[in-house]
């Protein structure tokens, strides 16, 4: 069964980001068809961090998308302060998807099939654990520190939930 996301405080955008057809947006919940294990197709999840490190992700995945025959989610969430409504995030959406969809035509192997979604939510990492499929695989790119950065601890936290990480070194 897919996870359900409350949609009072995350809003779902998905953008096919496919060279043919031009951009396609839809605003609805994520995975709300119901999709049973004999149908579901193999995805690898990778997580937006930083530009390099998103790019290093995109890169590890699609190796592991061509080898697994799996489609590419590249998920950002843009935390939107308290004070604005959820629906009314201080970085325009539209700029979000363009900046994904830069990246991933950068990263992603031009023969993978890659969505783009974008959650609007108060809290990242909860929203990253409500939007992921139960034991998901999960790129996420970052650098090696002595201590832990953002991406390693989102990598700590979607591992605490069950999901696979493999985690990809920017260079």
């Amino acid at each position: 069964m897919s996870p359900r996301v409350d949609s009072s405080w995350v809003t779902h955008i998905n953008i096919l980001a496919d060279a043919v057809r031009p951009l396609e947006t839809q605003f609805a919940a994520p995975h709300e068809e119901a999709d049973s294990h004999a149908t579901r197709k193999f995805e690898v999840n990778v997580i937006y961090t930083t530009e390099r490190g998103t790019i290093a992700a995109l890169k590890t995945a699609s190796n592991l998308a061509l080898d697994l025959k799996a489609s590419i989610n590249l998920i950002a969430t843009q935390a939107v302060p308290w004070a604005l409504p959820l629906t009314r995030p201080p970085v325009p959406v539209q700029f979000i998807e363009q900046r994904l969809f830069d990246l991933a035509c950068q990263g992603a192997d031009a023969s993978s099939e890659t969505n783009i979604h974008v959650y609007l939510c108060r809290d990242k990492q909860r929203a990253l654990v409500k939007a992921l499929k139960p034991n998901s695989l999960v790129v996420i790119g970052g650098k090696m520190a002595w201590w832990p950065s953002e991406a390693a601890r989102t990598a700590k936290t979607l591992e605490r939930n069950g999901h696979r990480v493999v985690f990809a070194v920017q260079r």
